[in-house]
């Protein structure tokens, strides 16, 4: 079975509010919540890594959610279950760990 290397969290990391570049719309703000789930688990080196999975995965949808639309959820959801397949033995889906 691939592992991932996870991170023990003792303590959430998180970004200053003063270096952090706050959302403006609904797709940042999915995006960056995806990001924040995940960076504890996985450290801040993976961030440009799981920002591709993110894209990867609004990429595939067959069309973009309006701008204002919840369906941005959407794309989180498939980049998680695609994180996901890390966890079981497909490494294929996640060179970079």
């Amino acid at each position: 079975m691939y592992e991932l290397p996870l991170n023990e969290v003792v303590e959430p990391r998180r970004t200053p509010a003063s270096a952090r570049v706050f959302p403006v719309n609904v797709a940042e703000r999915e995006l960056q919540s995806f990001i924040d789930a995940v960076t504890d688990f996985f450290g801040p080196e993976k961030t440009k890594f799981l920002t591709e999975i993110w894209l990867d995965e609004l990429a595939s949808m067959e069309r973009m959610p309006e701008p204002t639309s919840p369906d941005w959820h959407l794309v989180t959801l498939a980049a998680s279950a695609r994180l996901a397949t890390c966890f079981i033995d497909l490494p294929h889906h996640c060179a970079p760990f």
